[in-house]
Order: structure tokens, then C-alpha cells, then sequence
């Protein structure tokens, strides 16, 4: 069986901001390893591009012509945001329009999202959003979106993560286990 390519992005600051944002930073990290360690022949490679945005807002630069290289040849994809006013990030949107190619409808990729929330609202909105997403990148999605809060990732004070709760654990190796199989049939 050859190789399929799984690549991550999250538009996320890791460190910079609150606690529910570094929850969907470390949730792109640890899905990516889950990945890995489930199927040895899975290549999952995870880029933030919050910091790449930060310093080439029109994604042009070497570093992000790379990184567009990769979602492009690859087989599914993992987006990751935090969700503001019934969105996601607007680095995740101006890099999806950036990367999407709107001239082949037919290319479809398995994609599995991954929100962060900071209230109920948010939390409400995120499926409905995700819909937008899979309208948006051609996407298959995989079961419900994966929320990555306060309640199911623990942060300390510094932002660094200390915990991902059973209940997440088993929602990841599910949507994990479907992204598998998927890609075994394509």
C-alpha cells in the first residue's frame, strides 16, 4: 500500500492568546501524532500558519508556497481554528481561498475540523460553520466536528498543555479510524 499524505494546518497562536486557542493548537498536534503512530504508512505533517500569516498576509513567500505545495498533493486534510463571531479565522478562510482550486469542483478531499470555543455560542456555531468548510474546500467530512475547549483540553497558566480528556481521546482515534479507512479505499 503506498503512502498517503495527511497534512494539518490550524491558524491558531499557540501561546499568544487564550487558553481555548492553545486547546486547538495542541488537538492539531496530538491528532497529527495519533496519526502516525496508528498507520505506518500515513505521512502527517502539521503547519501553523497564524505566524506565517502574521509576516506575509498574501501567502506568497517561500515557506508558503511550500506549505500550499503540500495541501495540494495531499490525501486529507485536518483544519484547525478557533471560532470568532459564528466563524472561524479569517487566516484560515484567506488561506483556504489561497489554496483551494476552485477551477477542478470535482477534486474532493477527506477533511476532518477542529474548533476551539470560548462560549456556547461559539460552540453552537461551529457546526454550521463546518458545513460552510466542507461547501467551501470540496470536502468529505468526517462525523461531527471535534471541539477543543476548556472543558475537554487542559491548559495550565502558561498555555502549555497538561491534559486531553477520555471523551476527546475517543472522538479523535473515531474520526481517526474513519479517516483511515477512507483513504485505504481511495
Amino acid at each position: 500500500m503506498s503512502s498517503k499524505k495527511i497534512v494539518a494546518i490550524t491558524s491558531s497562536p499557540n501561546k499568544t492568546r487564550s487558553k481555548s486557542k492553545a486547546a486547538v493548537f495542541y488537538t492539531i498536534q496530538y491528532i497529527s501524532n495519533c496519526l502516525r503512530q496508528k498507520n505506518d504508512t500515513v505521512d502527517a505533517q502539521c503547519f501553523d500558519i497564524y505566524d506565517l500569516y502574521v509576516n506575509d498576509p498574501s501567502f506568497t513567500s517561500p515557506k508558503a508556497r511550500e506549505i500550499i505545495n503540500h495541501i495540494r498533493s495531499s490525501d486529507a486534510l485536518i483544519l484547525g481554528s478557533p471560532i470568532y463571531n459564528w466563524n472561524v479565522s479569517e487566516v484560515l478562510i484567506g488561506f483556504l481561498n489561497r489554496v483551494i482550486n476552485h477551477n477542478n469542483p470535482s477534486e474532493y478531499q477527506i477533511c476532518m475540523f477542529v474548533g476551539g470555543a470560548d462560549s456556547m455560542m461559539s460552540l453552537f456555531a461551529f457546526e454550521s460553520i463546518s458545513r460552510s468548510l466542507v461547501t467551501e474546500t470540496n470536502a468529505i467530512i468526517l462525523g461531527k466536528p471535534i471541539i477543543a475547549d476548556n472543558n475537554n483540553v487542559t491548559i495550565d497558566n502558561n498555555k502549555n498543555i497538561v491534559d486531553i480528556s477520555n471523551t476527546l481521546k475517543i472522538n479523535i482515534r473515531s474520526h481517526i479510524d474513519q479517516m483511515i479507512k477512507l483513504l485505504d479505499i481511495q
